[in-house]
């Protein structure tokens, strides 16, 4: 059965017996030996195309011996692609998440980690400040 998601706010991600995940990803941000910051990527894949269907971009800095979650850009609720900010003092999210693009049918779901790639990867600087502060 392929994936043929409707266009419209409606949209959800296939069940998961129409899904891969794939490995998940780290990528270090700096050339820090050990490494202080990370992102963690998580990618599903729909079938039988391989389309992009949902992901999970987590950024984590190496503080005071643990990791410790900074933002999280995601596509996995709200038919959105958004990013949760975290704070350095309570270890959860704080205020509301950015949205970085709706989702209305699945390429828009490639075309929303594009934009959250940007946004957590590039931006990685800002995100551990706002955390810090935060």
């Amino acid at each position: 059965m392929g994936i043929t998601p409707p266009v419209g706010p409606g949209w959800s991600p296939p069940p998961p017996e129409e899904c891969v995940e794939s490995d998940s990803y780290t990528l270090f941000l700096t050339d820090a030996d050990p490494p202080v910051e990370r992102v963690k990527i998580r990618l599903t894949n729909g079938l039988p195309g391989m389309e992009l269907v949902d992901f999970a971009l987590v950024h984590e800095t190496y503080y005071k011996r643990q990791w410790r979650t900074v933002a999280v850009a995601d596509s996995s609720h709200d038919n959105e692609v958004h990013v949760h900010q975290y704070g350095r003092k309570t270890d959860r999210r704080i205020g509301k998440p950015d949205h970085i693009c709706p989702i209305g049918r699945v390429a828009d779901v490639t075309a929303g980690y594009d934009l959250a790639y940007d946004r957590v990867v590039s931006d990685w600087s800002t995100n551990r400040r706002r955390w810090h502060d935060g």
